[in-house]
């Protein structure tokens, strides 16, 4: 009996006596766990959300440079007198 309470008292002191090893363990596993995965896990998201962001750009960005052309177009006398006898012309393609 007297060999298992030494066994008892002796375990606090293994348990301290071993906190440099199991210390930084459970640290790191914590760090992991807890700040490390989701991390990661953040980032694939927001790497995914780039792409979709970037094609979406790339949309915009052609979108305004047709709508630039056509406002071009639209400050130009010649185009303007041209298109208004398009559409007074009844065999025009545009009506």
């Amino acid at each position: 009996m007297s060999s298992s309470l030494s066994v008892l008292f002796r375990l606090p002191r293994s348990v301290i006596e071993w906190a440099p090893v199991w210390a930084p363990l459970a640290i790191s596993t914590q760090i992991v766990l807890l700040g490390l995965r989701p991390a990661l896990q953040e980032e694939r998201r927001l790497e995914r959300e780039e792409a979709i962001l970037e094609q979406r750009y790339a949309e915009l960005s052609q979108e305004r440079l047709e709508l630039d052309l056509r406002l071009e177009a639209q400050r130009d006398p010649l185009f303007l007198e041209r298109e208004r006898r398009a559409l007074l012309d009844p065999n025009s393609p545009i009506r």
